[in-house]
């Protein structure tokens, strides 16, 4: 058995905006970066959750070993979820936690913006955003918000930030999935969501996509798709990830429409 570490050539890695082999730091955003948004997402960014590693292999075995510097539990995800790797083989390069799937067949680098709680639409994580050329941005953070008017408040600024500075970038509004749990709040969260989108349709801005997240779960055992009226479980990832890939799919084979 060979053994050659991940930072190593020719394993890439994606994902990631700080990666730092000699001090073993491996962060979503450099502190000088997430500091600007809030103390929670500096300390959120920390972690390396949607990092990845790619690489080509004709063996027919596969081992990674790896330690695990803390394994507190997690109230929503198991140990082999919170601390554990995944494992992708073929073209399908991976499923981000908070549901979103990079379309089959291409070789797309996604980066994970989700902070556990702390992401609420803050203007200055628009301004991070967008000092990447990304060809479609999805912004849903509607469970972040701690009520229907906080959403009302920050969204559509933190929209129209982000078409500011990504004039020609399609950007897909989605309203949480999770909509059963308590609907006339999941009505007035969707409602506001709609409402960036329809005000952005009427200023003539055609890059701009809208996406129902009642629909996701489809209407048979909806009941099976969230762990905690919050959290998907493996099937309402699955869901979440085949009713938005028509959409994706269709902006990156077709360009923007």
């Amino acid at each position: 058995m060979y053994f050659t570490k991940f930072t190593e050539e020719p394993i890439k890695i994606y994902g990631l905006k700080v990666i730092d082999p000699q001090n073993s730091i491996y962060q979503r955003l450099p502190d000088s970066k997430s500091s600007l948004v809030s103390a929670d997402v500096c300390g959120r960014a920390r972690t390396c959750m949607g990092g990845r590693i790619r690489f080509r292999t004709d063996s027919k075995e596969l081992v990674v070993r790896t330690s695990v510097h803390q394994d507190l539990p997690d109230k929503c995800i198991s140990i082999a979820g919170s601390v554990g790797l995944d494992v992708f083989d073929g073209s399908l390069e991976s499923i981000r936690y908070l549901g979103c799937a990079a379309p089959e067949n291409y070789n797309t680098c996604e980066f994970e913006y989700g902070f556990s709680g702390s992401a609420k639409g803050e203007l200055p994580m628009a301004d991070i955003i967008s000092e990447d050329n990304f060809r479609i941005i999805i912004m849903d953070y509607d469970f972040n918000a701690p009520n229907p008017e906080f959403l009302r408040e920050t969204h559509e600024p933190f929209f129209l930030r982000l078409r500011e500075k990504n004039a020609n970038t399609p950007i897909v509004l989605m309203s949480r999935p999770c909509y059963d749990s308590n609907i006339p709040d999941s009505i007035a969260r969707r409602e506001v969501v709609r409402e960036t989108f329809v005000r952005a349709r009427a200023r003539g801005d055609k890059n701009t996509y809208f996406i129902d997240g009642e629909l996701m779960f489809g209407e048979i055992d909806r009941e099976c798709c969230c762990v905690d009226e919050v959290h998907p479980t493996d099937l309402g990832h699955m869901r979440i990830a085949e009713y938005i890939y028509p959409t994706l799919k269709r902006l990156l084979d077709n360009g923007i429409k």
